[in-house]
């Protein structure tokens, strides 16, 4: 936007007379390729496009436009749109295609609906899976869902598995960190915040 775009713009109005040619010439060119596909009985395919006689059931017209696009008004007339959409007057796909010039505006609400599809928690379990069996870790992955849903169940060392954590000084860590002692201490509390807490083996030898 801004002072390129309006020089951009005011640069292609001077090619509107040629423009205006060139859509006739490309009019009438595709017209009569129309005719000699109904004519010759061809089938034609096109960068995966497909065309052939009972396509076009004798109809050869073609009306072909070059555009010149204002980006100013362009960006208007999508704001307008989005308006229009939200208050009913105007379905998505008329938006996609009038306001947002989409050329496939019914793919496009495909793929929103895939995108959506794939944000689905299950499905998208459900596609993780698939890359590691594709990777061969399908089992590593298995085993760490397992261990999450467990609430951590079988890790060793972890508690309800094969014993407590331990913390650095080798106590069990929610003794370490001064919760559920079972002889009742608790962690004791520096005189000043400057004290630095000892830990339970040294509570424990000093008991």
């Amino acid at each position: 936007m801004g002072q390129q775009a309006i020089l951009s713009t005011a640069a292609g109005r001077k090619f509107v007379a040629v423009s205006r040619q060139l859509e006739h010439l490309a009019s009438v060119a595709s017209s009569q390729i129309l005719q000699l596909v109904d004519i010759l009985d061809l089938n034609l395919t096109v960068k995966g496009h497909n065309i052939r006689p009972s396509y076009l059931e004798s109809d050869y017209s073609v009306d072909i436009s070059f555009d010149l696009v204002d980006p100013v008004m362009q960006l208007q007339q999508r704001q307008l749109g989005l308006q229009e959409v939200a208050a009913g007057l105007k379905s998505m796909e008329t938006y996609w295609a009038a306001d947002a010039k989409l050329e496939d505006a019914s793919g496009e609400r495909k793929r929103l609906l895939m995108d959506w599809v794939r944000k689905n928690p299950m499905i998208h379990q459900a596609l993780a899976m698939e890359v590691a069996r594709e990777e061969g870790i399908e089992s590593l992955v298995e085993r760490a869902m397992s261990m999450a849903e467990g609430g951590g169940e079988g890790q060793p060392g972890a508690e309800g598995g094969n014993g407590p954590i331990l913390g650095p000084d080798g106590m069990p860590l929610n003794q370490t960190m001064g919760g559920g002692d079972p002889g009742g201490g608790g962690m004791r509390q520096g005189l000043t915040p400057d004290t630095i807490n000892p830990s339970q083996i040294g509570a424990s030898m000093a008991g």
